[in-house]
């Protein structure tokens, strides 16, 4: 991607299996399209390695993370 002078990659986070190919998740699960998807936490640090010019630009869904306390 940094070849094809590329700024950024977007790294979508979603545990999401979609359902709407016949009403099913069975299509996607068998094929594996458009999932499984790699937690972009997890992924990225991999990713800049291997980079030097190329913005790594995760997403975080927050129904995912609980929310944090802050101390009273």
């Amino acid at each position: 991607m940094e070849r094809a002078c590329f700024d950024y990659l977007i790294i979508e986070d979603s545990s999401m299996v979609p359902y709407t190919f016949k009403g099913s998740h069975d299509t996607y699960l068998r094929y594996g399209a458009s999932t499984p998807k790699l937690d972009p936490a997890v992924l990225v640090p991999y990713l800049a390695q291997a980079t030097k010019h190329l913005g790594l630009v995760p997403t975080m869904s927050t129904t995912e993370y609980p929310p944090s306390c802050s101390p009273a």
